[in-house]
């Protein structure tokens, strides 16, 4: 990632979506992907 805001955002975001207590790998897929699909709806509406 070479824009620091996202890294931030992540780090603000994410953990509070996840269980310490269960894997954290499902979650975290499950956070990335559904960010990624919203992101690239976002920018083809804006493009």
């Amino acid at each position: 990632m070479a824009n620091p805001f996202a890294v931030v955002f992540f780090v603000a975001l994410f953990p509070q979506f996840i269980d310490p207590a269960a894997p954290v790998l499902p979650p975290l897929l499950r956070l990335g992907i559904t960010y990624i699909v919203v992101d690239r709806v976002i920018l083809l509406i804006w493009g």
